[in-house]
């Protein structure tokens, strides 16, 4: 690995002649040769993120790839109707988002790239490159000569990024009443621009995807499906804390699951005395702009139809960096499984709750067997799928 980068930076520093536009890549002969170091760079972070779960490499070289991009000028492409400039935004907006393999490479080679934004995700950290989209002027890409389909998933990757940052604020504590109050100001604004994206889109990508249809038929298809996943993510981490903080027995029984760098810090919720009494003493009611109950519903459909979603997902592409919605998923959907068999006051008749709770097992499962499918040849990704499954074992769902 260390290799690979090396050769990278060599071949970085290597002048390209004056007329670069005539240099194809030897990946894709609408590829040019200058946007290779940017795109090597953007495969080996997700590959760290794959193999060996180091968000801070992946971060690491999510930045470099950003970098090298912005050297190539890349965020200010005008217009231009040349064989390579959908190579060059697709390879821009690859690094500031994640983006389908198969928009640059052949459909055997099919990959998931991710950078900034996923870095960003993974590490529950702010982007560390001023992020501010509007100064872009790279026009979007297009699939099928449709750039709407970019523009949502885009979107959809930056309303992530915003609601792990706001669930880490969450979980950081509060300082003073002002706190609470412009977070309760911000996670209700979140939660409509959320809810606002996702009436803009068909539950979960209902086109089919199979090997048949032509690649750029696929690629559009599979970005429709993930702008889905990415904002049922967000939906989820917006209302999940929420959801079952009235029962600190879920958030304890989660709390003591193995750790794993590559899954996102909100997957195990953490407890505390203060955290625990919110409910009794009202202040839940204050930071929250939405019940208990709206939250656990929210997050059941959510992480179910998400699940669902993803394993169609992962039959069609072997490899993603969505692992961690795979998982968010299926952390929820187990929650919610505990929480319906726990919770003695849950007031919902018998046939409704057994309802619920297979509702709850069939998501749990087709998270394990999307993440199967994604897990295949990557260490970090098999220690991943293990954790669920002994946790979906552990409270009898498996």
């Amino acid at each position: 690995m260390q290799c690979a980068i090396e050769s990278i930076k060599i071949a970085s520093e290597i002048a390209i002649p004056a007329s670069p536009s005539s240099l194809r890549s030897p990946v894709h002969p609408h590829v040019p040769l200058e946007v290779e170091t940017p795109m090597a760079l953007c495969l080996i972070s997700m590959y760290q993120y794959l193999h060996h779960g180091n968000a801070t490499k992946m971060r690491q070289l999510a930045e470099e790839a950003f970098d090298s991009s912005v050297k190539l000028s890349l965020h200010i492409i005008p217009h231009d109707d040349t064989n390579f400039s959908e190579a060059r935004r697709r390879t821009w907006w690859m690094t500031v988002s994640p983006f389908s393999g198969e928009l640059l490479i052949p459909p055997k080679h099919y990959l998931q790239y991710l950078c900034m934004c996923n870095a960003s995700i993974i590490s529950c950290e702010p982007p560390t490159r001023p992020m501010m989209i509007n100064t872009f002027t790279t026009p979007y890409p297009s699939t099928e000569n449709d750039s709407e389909v970019w523009r949502k998933y885009i979107r959809a990757e930056e309303t992530l990024v915003s609601a792990t940052l706001l669930l880490v604020a969450l979980l950081k504590g509060f300082s003073s009443t002002t706190f609470i109050v412009a977070f309760r100001q911000n996670i209700h604004l979140l939660n409509t621009i959320i809810e606002s994206q996702l009436d803009g889109l068909d539950a979960g990508g209902t086109q089919s995807m199979d090997s048949s249809q032509s690649p750029e038929m696929r690629v559009g298809n599979c970005l429709r499906r993930l702008t889905w996943i990415r904002l049922a993510s967000s939906h989820i981490k917006t209302h999940r804390y929420r959801a079952f903080m009235s029962r600190t027995i879920v958030l304890k029984r989660f709390e003591s699951l193995p750790s794993s760098e590559i899954l996102e810090a909100s997957t195990t919720l953490p407890t505390s005395g203060e955290t625990s009494n919110l409910e009794e003493m009202g202040i839940a009611s204050r930071i929250f702009p939405f019940t208990a109950s709206e939250s656990r519903k929210i997050c059941l459909e959510s992480s179910t139809k998400m699940a669902a979603s993803l394993k169609i997902l992962s039959s069609n592409v072997s490899v993603a960096p969505f692992a961690c919605s795979a998982a968010l998923a299926g952390y929820t959907a187990l929650m919610t499984h505990h929480f319906t068999t726990s919770s003695t006051g849950y007031n919902e008749p018998q046939t409704n709750s057994n309802a619920l709770r297979e509702r709850c097992e069939q998501g749990v499962k087709a998270a394990i067997n999307a993440l199967e499918n994604f897990s295949v040849g990557f260490e970090s990704m098999r220690t991943l799928t293990d954790q669920l499954r002994r946790a979906a074992a552990a409270c009898k769902v498996l």
